[in-house]
């Protein structure tokens, strides 16, 4: 049912125009990093009806250097994840906009 979707999302997503991509992100498909435009629509589409690799991502994310995460939105489901991942980062949460000062001063703006 969900390749199904998948499936209608990418014939959807035919018409639409990817730019070349000006700041990488990691894709949930596949757990890397995606520099390139031409991989986008493939990678949205397999995102419906695949298995979300998060754990891969932020492994990943912090092999490559990241070393501060925040999580936008209600809990800290997804930031007490990433402590259980690697102690040593920074993590940090936005529920409220309160909590921006917080952020703000985690990354010294």
């Amino acid at each position: 049912m969900l390749v199904g979707a998948g499936e209608k999302l990418g014939k959807e997503l035919k018409g639409v125009v990817i730019h070349p991509i000006e700041t990488p992100y990691f894709s949930n498909v596949t757990g890397m990093v995606v520099n390139e435009s031409g991989e986008v629509k493939d990678l949205l589409k397999q995102q419906v009806y695949s298995s979300v690799k998060w754990q891969q991502c932020v492994e990943n994310m912090i092999r490559m250097g990241v070393n501060t995460f925040i999580e936008i939105g209600p809990g800290k489901t997804l930031s007490s994840f990433v402590k259980k991942t690697d102690r040593t980062v920074t993590v940090t949460n936005i529920e409220k906009a309160e909590d921006l000062e917080k952020v703000m001063e985690v990354l010294s703006c």
